[in-house]
């Protein structure tokens, strides 16, 4: 499953992400955090969305979902 990938992730991700064996939103948090840490930044807060609206941490994800992922966004 691709997960697509906003402001800084994708700056430090790249585009997509590719996911296996995650079945929901915390599962995905948890996968994208591990990525994170590798590339040396930890406790960035991770916000998601399924098919266009925000989701909570235990919406199971379904194959066929559009998955963006992005941190929170500041600005004026």
């Amino acid at each position: 499953m691709r997960v697509k990938l906003f402001a800084r992730f994708r700056d430090i991700l790249g585009e997509y992400v590719e996911i296996e064996d995650v079945r929901t939103v915390k599962d995905l948090k948890s996968y994208l955090r591990a990525l994170l840490a590798q590339q040396g930044l930890d406790n960035i807060p991770i916000l998601v969305a399924v098919n266009g609206s925000y989701v909570d941490d235990s919406y199971e994800i379904k194959p066929d979902d559009e998955i963006v992922a992005f941190p929170p966004v500041s600005g004026g």
